[in-house]
């Protein structure tokens, strides 16, 4: 699916193609799920330009902000 996402984005003569992800918390290290998972592969050999593993919030808490929906808290 990513890679038909990126050769449809490509078609349109972009300047660059970044894929981005941020994995979620069971999974920390995000450059290592792209890796295992073939997401990086896919995306580079679909024409991405660049792939962005975006860090943890334990990693780099000053590029996160906590964003909770109302109601969070209720159960």
């Amino acid at each position: 699916m990513l890679a038909a996402v990126v050769r449809l984005v490509k078609q349109r003569n972009p300047g660059r193609i970044i894929v981005g992800d941020r994995s979620a918390r069971t999974f920390p290290d995000t450059a290592r799920v792209f890796q295992e998972t073939g997401l990086g592969e896919a995306a580079m050999s679909a024409g991405a330009d660049e792939l962005y593993a975006g860090r943890s919030p334990t990693d780099a808490p000053d590029e996160w902000v906590l964003q909770k929906p109302p109601h969070f808290e209720e159960t």
